[in-house]
Order: C-alpha cells, then sequence, then structure tokens
C-alpha cells in the first residue's frame, strides 16, 4: 500500500462544521494504508460525536478524546506518541491534503533514507497556486545547510517527519499559551520547527509545484492584526521558553538555535508599535544576552534595537497620521 509506512496525526477542536467534508479524504488515505490518529481537545461543540460515527465506520482509525482542554500542543505530542509507522505528517482537521503528492513524499523519503520531505502549501481560495517560497533547488540537502533558509518559510503541516528522527531527539510542541500565561499566544508549530530544523538530518525538498498542503485562509482584518501584534510582542518570553526546555538536548545545535530564536523575535517585533515594543524589548534584551557571547555580537544586538525602535514609532505614528488625515 502507498501510504502504509505513514501516520497522520489529526487534531480537532470546534470544527464540527469541516468534518461532513473531511471523510472523503480519511477514506482515501485509509485506502492507500495510512494510520490515521485523531485526537479531539474537548470540543464543546458535536465534534466528538460526529467523529465516534466515522470511526464506526472506518474501523482503521484510532480516536482519542481528551478529558479536558489540553490545548493544541499537548494534543500534537499525544498524537505522536501514539503513532507506529515510520513518518509522520500533521493535519488540522479544516484544512486539507494532496493524496498524490503526500504519496510521492512518502516515496521519495524511504528510497532515500531522509529525516524530513518538504512540498509546498496552498490555501483553499487558490489551492493551485503555491503560497510564496525560499525558491530552494530540489534534491538532498543536510538540515543544517539549510535551518536559516526554511525558517523564513514555517508551517509544521507541509513536512513529513521520520518518527524516529522526533521521538529519539526529544523535540515536542512547546505548551507556549499555558506557560506564558496568555491566551493570546498559540504560536505553538513556529517553536516546533525551529526546534526540528535545530537538528542534524537530512531533508529532501520537492519540486515548487507539488503542493501537499492546503490550509483554510484567515482574513486579516484589524482585529486578527492586533491579535498578532499581541502574539508578536510574546516571542521572545516564548523564545526564552523555548531556549530553557531544549538547553540540554544533546541532539540540538545550541547555535542554530539560538539564532533562529533571535532572527524570529527580532522579525516579529518589527512589527510592534513603540507601547508594545517597550513589554517586549526586557525579554528580548535577556534573550540576545543568553545567545550571543562577543562583542561584535552584542554592538550588533545594539543596532537592531535601535532599528525597531525607529521601526515602533512609525508603526505608531503612520495610523495616527492617516486617521486624522481621513
Amino acid at each position: 500500500m502507498k501510504l502504509s509506512n505513514l501516520s497522520i496525526l489529526i487534531t480537532s477542536y470546534n470544527k464540527s462544521q469541516f468534518l461532513n467534508d473531511f471523510q472523503s479524504l480519511l477514506k482515501d488515505l485509509l485506502s492507500l494504508g495510512a494510520e490515521i490518529v485523531i485526537v479531539d481537545d474537548n470540543s464543546t461543540d458535536d465534534s466528538a460525536e460526529i467523529l465516534s460515527k466515522m470511526v464506526l465506520e472506518m474501523h482503521a482509525i484510532t480516536l482519542i478524546t481528551n478529558p479536558e482542554n489540553r490545548g493544541s500542543a499537548a494534543s500534537r505530542n499525544h498524537a505522536l506518541s501514539l503513532a507506529t509507522r515510520p513518518y509522520v505528517c500533521f493535519l488540522d482537521i479544516d484544512d486539507r491534503l494532496i493524496v498524490s503528492v503526500l504519496v510521492e513524499m512518502c516515496q521519495y523519503a524511504e528510497v532515500n533514507n531522509l529525516d524530513l520531505v518538504r512540498a509546498s502549501y496552498s490555501n483553499l481560495e487558490t489551492p493551485n497556486l503555491p503560497v510564496s517560497e525560499d525558491f530552494l533547488d530540489v534534491g538532498i540537502y543536510e538540515l543544517s545547510d539549510l535551518s536559516q533558509t526554511l525558517a523564513r518559510n514555517l508551517g509544521y503541516w507541509r513536512f513529513i517527519y521520520s518518527r524516529s528522527f522526533l521521538t529519539e531527539s526529544n523535540v515536542k510542541f512547546l505548551p507556549t499559551r499555558k506557560d506564558l500565561k496568555s491566551r493570546h499566544f498559540i504560536l505553538d508549530d513556529l517553536f516546533w520547527l525551529i526546534a526540528v530544523f535545530s537538528l542534524r538530518g537530512k531533508i529532501g525538498i520537492l519540486p515548487r509545484d507539488k503542493i501537499s498542503y492546503i490550509y483554510t485562509s484567515t482574513t486579516h482584518t484589524l482585529s486578527s492584526w492586533k491579535t498578532f501584534r499581541r502574539q508578536a510582542m510574546m516571542i521572545p518570553k516564548a523564545s526564552l521558553f523555548c531556549l530553557d526546555f531544549y538547553i540540554n538536548n544533546p541532539y540540538i545545535s545550541m547555535t542554530t538555535l539560538k539564532l533562529l530564536l533571535l532572527n524570529k523575535s527580532l522579525g516579529h517585533m518589527q512589527y510592534l508599535k513603540i507601547t508594545e515594543l517597550i513589554f517586549a524589548l526586557p525579554n528580548f534584551l535577556i534573550l540576545s544576552h543568553r545567545c550571543e557571547i562577543n562583542r561584535n555580537a552584542q554592538l550588533n544586538s545594539l543596532k537592531q534595537i535601535i532599528s525597531l525602535l525607529k521601526r515602533a514609532l512609525k508603526n505608531s505614528i503612520y495610523p495616527l497620521f492617516f486617521r486624522a488625515k481621513s
């Protein structure tokens, strides 16, 4: 069977409206021999009931219903612990997989003994158009050679992973929202991939036209941008949490991890307004101190902070200017 080496790990929370359309994808995946693991995170809608009925119809599905809401990170970690196949991929219940490309990824991984394989992804509005890419050449690479390039275009769901590669290195989805005590912070996948890209392994890159994953788009309203900025404010603090979690992990290159955490913090902080930046800055300074070890690096951090302050002033003044003008 073409997907007999793959476990597909699915999390669900209050998305029952997508489940009827989801059944046909599950049937296709099961017909090709994939293992399906679904974790429902104590949904308050009728998701659990619908999923239970689906399992009765399609017996080869493992369904776990959390007795309490544990968050997306804990649910994905639980699903991973239940997987039994050599390779795994992750799926949210409102998104879709392109089965033919998934088969190619599994074959490519198995033939070349790869730790990861990456394909392109798209969204439901333009399903045949890949989301903006880094235009990496097709082929097989050492992960350490691509970690910075890969980290510019995240998305944990567009990869398949060697299960042993993940479990032996003890890479996990971190419960950042719970530990930071912030209901707004939900970027668990960001720190997952930063940790994965800091490991030593081999990755295969498929052609750009190979789209394996199609996600449901989120419209960027004023409210969602405010939520994004709330998350961006927490990135340095979450980066410190990530650093502390992996600091003694012998499988992770700490040099790579520190660099990626710094770059991600800087990348998100450039969207903050001045009051938001002041909130984030103390944790970023601690992160910079812990990640940078020489004087030149410290001077570079000072330049970056000055640049962030200038950008934050623009982010704060421009909206006021345009509001007054209108």
